[in-house]
């Protein structure tokens, strides 16, 4: 998140499964960062040449 100079006030960060980024949106938002979660199971990552 330190890429973005002001946070969008309708962020929404899609990730994996994993119960951390639940979390993660947790931690942020006890530190006035607010931001949604859509986890969509099943998701990888496709990296060309790798």
């Amino acid at each position: 998140m330190s890429k973005f100079k002001k946070l969008p006030e309708d962020l929404t960060l899609v990730f994996d499964g994993n119960p951390i980024y639940v979390l993660a949106q947790h931690f942020f938002a006890q530190h006035g960062i607010y931001f949604d979660v859509k986890q969509v199971i099943g998701l990888t990552i496709c990296r060309p040449n790798g």
